[in-house]
């Protein structure tokens, strides 16, 4: 490691006689510049803490200053997504659609199959060694869908590495999951800065408009006694909460015993339902929005005016017969030059 320079440095009974001389208002001056002075220099020099072994892409930089509370307006937003290959087209426009509207820096972190090229700002996680590392295997539901065409995704590893996010990010108190189908069409900050910091809960998500679970054993549906659900498509994590209460053995457990007896048939979606029942902070709907709705006369005005966009079905935006592809778009005058 390197040192100093030793011009800069000064012994204390310099410093303590300089500070006889200039007086008390000048003396916090002097130390005030050496403390920046010394700042600059470890900042200069690496003196950071580095980076997990999984992080293999360029990044935005982790703040290196003590771990915000859950409303400072200075703490940093960090956004997770995960996909394997098939599923880079829909990665790539989301991501671009929160940097078309974020009002300030984001830091985006991406488990996949291989790094985006294209954003080469994406903090990027290989999916093989962050699965092997955390045994995501073990979360996966071995009760196949009945619909034919989202055969597959039960086994999916890029669907539950969501319960690594604590892991991934280690030394952050706040992260946003964000499902690769989606398009963000606002400014997210204001989101991610307000969102948990009034309440207790561990997670923020948009409540479901059905009544009670879906995709669980109907004996449970009585046990459950749910008066809301939500969508983990998109939801916000208070990770130190998530952390103290050790949310990830718990969902384990669920995801263990369901690999036992049949409980849901669901991903992700089950065990986190289990998890937390409908003890979440609730998000306005229109921060997750069926795409679908569009074409409910009911609906459509309220999925024209969301701030998200989702692709929650089979067919998607970037699939040859994917729906409402003109608006699978990233930025307004994307839609400009499309029209």
């Amino acid at each position: 490691s390197t040192s100093p320079p030793s011009r800069d440095l000064m012994s204390w009974n310099s410093v303590k006689s300089n500070m006889r001389r200039v007086g008390p208002v000048f003396s916090y001056l002097f130390l005030g510049g050496m403390f920046l002075h010394f700042r600059l220099w470890t900042a200069d020099h690496g003196v950071v803490e580095s980076a997990s072994g999984l992080r293999n892409g360029a990044a935005h930089p982790t703040p290196n200053n003590a771990k915000s509370t859950a409303n400072d307006s200075h703490e940093p937003i960090h956004l997770v997504y995960a996909s394997d290959d098939s599923s880079l087209p829909g990665v790539e426009t989301s991501i671009r659609s929160v940097m078309c509207h974020a009002s300030e820096p984001v830091n985006f972190h991406y488990v996949g199959d291989t790094p985006l090229k294209s954003l080469p700002v994406v903090q990027y996680y290989n999916l093989t060694q962050v699965s092997e590392k955390y045994d995501l295997q073990q979360f996966t539901n071995p009760h196949e869908r009945s619909e034919e065409n989202v055969k597959g995704l039960n086994t999916n590893l890029a669907n539950y590495a969501r319960f690594a996010i604590d892991q991934l990010l280690p030394t952050e108190s706040k992260a946003m999951w964000v499902d690769v189908d989606t398009v963000v069409r606002c400014d997210v900050v204001p989101l991610f800065r307000d969102t948990l910091s009034k309440s207790d809960k561990i997670i923020a998500a948009v409540p479901s408009s059905r009544i009670g679970p879906k995709g669980f054993k109907k004996s449970l549906h009585k046990k459950l006694k749910m008066r809301k659900g939500f969508n983990a498509g998109v939801y916000l994590v208070d990770l130190d909460r998530w952390r103290s209460q050790n949310i990830t053995s718990e969902i384990l457990m669920w995801a263990q015993r369901n690999k036992r007896e049949f409980l849901y048939k669901l991903g992700s979606q089950g065990p986190m339902t289990l998890a937390f029942h409908d003890n979440f902070e609730s998000l306005d709907p229109k921060w997750n929005s069926k795409v679908s709705h569009v074409d409910d006369p009911e609906k459509r005005d309220d999925a024209e005016n969301a701030c998200l966009l989702h692709w929650s079905g089979p067919n998607k935006p970037w699939h040859e017969g994917g729906i409402h592809k003109d608006l699978w778009v990233a930025c307004p005058e994307d839609e400009e030059r499309q029209s």
